[in-house]
């Protein structure tokens, strides 16, 4: 669920929703932004998601996490709270963010979290200005703070269709030798190669969990499958979600790959992370290649063999 600050809803009308997505069966709640705790109802919805009975996790910056906000997660404990990091130094980190101090902001909430024993995930995005210190980022969080660090590559256009953060993109072989770094992402990558051979064939677009067993809600109380896929909506605001839902999923349900399509073909597709939806960003085109990602596969398919060749000798 996405929580903007303007163009929303009022807030009642985001607790029914809630109302309406627990009655559904809903377990799992991200909330996320943008930062949601822009908002200054951010409190009174996250409390009546976790009094729901809901496993909430919250996406944050950390720079507006305060006291109040501490007090609340410690009487109401998030699933987990992420922030993200974007450099090993407030140099890097404040230039990427543009905000002068913010790399301190975040290191005194992730202080205070750890000393308050909420859970947390760290997490950065690689990119040009960050892949110089991209290790010493890796080392930040696992040495000094001793978090799980994760970490994304896959820089993609904005959903207004701004095509500016791709020219962020590091190289895509570099970018799987800083992922494959972590010797889980190995074990991972090993796994996903070895399950995706096994999967059935399919006519379907979409082969994930969009609009099967995962939403998004937008800023406007806008139902979609997926934060990425904003072709498929339904608005919220005044009616139900259980109706939205029927619709999502039959629409998803409903949309077919193109015989011609290489990637829904390709056993290699899972390895590349192939998304329409990202597709249709960048190519304007949910039935097409997306080569950034097509060249992530290759180099992880090519570090997972030579990892095998090295296992076996």
């Amino acid at each position: 669920m996405n929580l903007p600050q303007k163009n929303e809803p009022f807030t009642e009308r985001w607790l029914e929703i809630i109302d309406e997505i627990v009655e559904a069966g809903c377990l799992f709640l991200l909330l996320t932004g943008g930062d949601p705790m822009m908002r200054s109802d951010f409190a009174r919805i996250y409390r009546h998601a976790k009094e729901s009975g809901m496993m909430v996790t919250v996406f944050t910056n950390g720079t507006l996490i305060n006291n109040d906000i501490i007090d609340l997660f410690e009487e109401l404990p998030p699933h987990v709270v992420e922030i993200s990091i974007y450099g090993a130094s407030a140099a890097t980190h404040d230039k990427i963010t543009t905000v002068d101090g913010s790399f301190d902001r975040v290191a005194n909430a992730i202080e205070k979290l750890l000393e308050h024993g909420v859970r947390l995930r760290l997490k950065s995005i690689l990119m040009k200005p960050n892949q110089d210190e991209f290790s010493d980022i890796r080392a930040l969080v696992e040495d000094k703070y001793g978090l799980e660090f994760r970490m994304d590559a896959a820089i993609m256009p904005r959903l207004d269709g701004d095509m500016m953060p791709l020219e962020l993109r590091v190289d895509p072989k570099i970018a799987v030798e800083h992922e494959m770094a972590d010797p889980t992402a190995l074990e991972k990558w090993a796994k996903v190669q070895q399950q995706s051979k096994q999967l059935p064939p399919t006519a379907k677009l979409y082969t994930c969990g969009a609009g099967v067993i995962g939403f998004h809600i937008d800023p406007e109380a806008r139902l979609l499958p997926c934060l990425l896929t904003t072709d498929v909506s339904y608005d919220l605001s005044e009616k139900t979600f259980a109706e939205g839902w029927k619709y999502i999923v039959e629409t998803m349900a409903g949309k077919l790959a193109d015989k011609s399509l290489e990637c829904h073909s390709c056993p290699n597709s899972v390895i590349c992370s192939w998304c329409p939806s990202y597709a249709l960003l960048e190519n304007g085109d949910a039935n097409s290649v997306p080569e950034y990602l097509c060249e992530l596969g290759r180099w992880r398919r090519e570090k997972l063999a030579e990892n095998l060749s090295k296992a076996v000798i």
